[in-house]
């Protein structure tokens, strides 16, 4: 028997709240990852469906239960580069696992790298377990994308979220095929034959994203390897007028921070050793110890900036670069 519209919208009525919950709490656990663990997600979006377009799905594909439908709520996750999705894919999965979710569904289209497709596979059964419904299937249209039918328990109802993880330019395609062409019946060849060459131009594409971000990679490491070995040059000096009042506002304070900068400007790293090291340090320690802890950002600022350099000038290349990341992201959130 067909399914009736005000079906739907009892059944939305009923249940929309319980997947907004779901989509938030999976959503929190993506920008969780990208803000505390670096997992490399440029972006996330999610939507329930609308019951004008849950209805014209029974339709086109002749549900006779509202069970059959598997993509009320959908979540999108966007990386920048092909080479990131396995690392999302793990996270994403790991994650799921941790908080309860269960996946009854996974297919990967248009995946040419088939190592990579077999990877992504074998951990999900590593973490799921078994499973049936594990599809790879190359479509005509040239569509490319991670699906993952996953659901989740709320209060006894089963949630179904509809996840999709692919490149920014693969969703970019996908947003134009599905505007021009997905759900529209019969489709004009020429846009079909389009599509196809447009998919094929979107893989080299995405091919040359990739071997960019890999030499950016490179590049970086030589810098970092370059640090390490000759460490940082130049003293990080200040003009007076850029210094803030609470690190020289005392005759006491300006004395140690005037003698700190005039030793400092005489050192050179690459070959002043422990001993001036050490020195350094302490002065920097007897100044700091002296400027109470406020809400200045500007003195925190400063103060982090010589405490990175130092630790440059040690050998902790990683710890002065967590240091940096760490004023910068505070900058950027000012």
């Amino acid at each position: 028997m067909p399914i009736k519209f005000n079906e739907i919208e009892n059944y939305l009525k009923e249940n929309e709240k319980r997947y907004k919950t779901v989509l938030e709490l999976l959503n929190g656990i993506i920008i969780d990852g990208k803000n505390k663990k670096n997992i490399p997600v440029y972006s996330t979006k999610y939507r329930i469906k609308n019951k004008n377009s849950i209805y014209l799905k029974t339709k086109r594909k002749k549900y006779s239960s509202l069970d059959k439908i598997t993509d009320y709520a959908g979540m999108r996750i966007i990386c920048l580069f092909e080479q990131d999705i396995p690392a999302v894919h793990n996270y994403l999965l790991k994650k799921m696992k941790e908080e309860g979710f269960t996946i009854s569904e996974f297919k990967i289209f248009n995946w040419e790298d088939k190592k990579v497709s077999e990877i992504l596979k074998t951990k999900l059964t590593q973490m799921f377990g078994e499973m049936n419904n594990v599809q790879q299937e190359d479509r005509k249209s040239g569509y490319k994308s991670l699906h993952y039918i996953s659901s989740f328990n709320y209060g006894g109802i089963k949630i179904n979220i509809e996840i999709q993880l692919r490149t920014l330019l693969q969703d970019a395609w996908g947003e134009l095929e599905h505007s021009l062409s997905y759900k529209q019946g019969n489709i004009h060849p020429h846009i079909k034959k389009s599509f196809q060459l447009l998919a094929r131009d979107l893989q080299t594409n995405d091919c040359l994203m990739s071997h960019l971000k890999n030499v950016s990679d490179k590049e970086r490491t030589g810098d970092i390897l370059s640090l390490k070995k000759v460490g940082p040059h130049q003293f990080f000096g200040y003009e007076n007028s850029l210094i803030p009042k609470g690190i020289k506002e005392t005759p006491e304070k300006n004395v140690l921070f005037e003698a700190y900068l005039a030793f400092m400007k005489n050192i050179d790293p690459r070959y002043d050793g422990r001993e001036k090291l050490d020195e350094a340090k302490k002065m920097f320690t007897s100044l700091s110890d002296k400027i109470p802890r406020t809400d200045d950002s500007d003195i925190e600022y400063i103060l982090q900036m010589e405490r990175a350099y130092l630790e440059f000038w040690e050998g902790n290349i990683d710890k002065a670069l967590s240091i940096y990341t760490s004023i910068s992201k505070s900058c950027s959130d000012h």
